[in-house]
């Protein structure tokens, strides 16, 4: 609780210095997608197409820079059940995320 409470002060006081207005992100249930959270235009990338690609230290894939936006999933929260998993995926793309860590898969109980 008290890291919680000094990283979330943290980010005020960095965010509030460098002029920048701030957006509680707190991921609900349903998705409104009117909110400046879900912005996503991403499109799924075709796994038969062309490959991602490191070139000078950035992630390319057919002549355009891919930027990586992703999240870690541990132990249980790797098997969800089929209706939540794909709610949990709609919730994913619609924040922009493209990259999944499954972590402590071998490890669920």
């Amino acid at each position: 609780m008290r890291a919680t409470t000094y990283l979330l002060a943290v980010s005020l006081i960095a965010g509030s210095c460098l002029g920048q207005d701030l957006v509680p992100f707190a991921i609900p249930l349903e998705l409104d997608l009117a909110s400046p959270l879900w912005s996503s235009t991403g499109v799924p990338i075709d796994v038969n197409g062309p490959r991602l690609v490191v070139q000078d230290g950035h992630f390319w894939r057919a002549g355009r820079r891919v930027r990586l936006w992703g999240v870690n999933l541990s132990f249980a929260a790797n098997f969800p059940t089929h209706k939540d998993a794909e709610r949990i995926a709609i919730r994913m793309a619609a924040a922009g995320i493209n990259a999944v860590r499954f972590h402590h898969m071998d490890t669920s109980t």
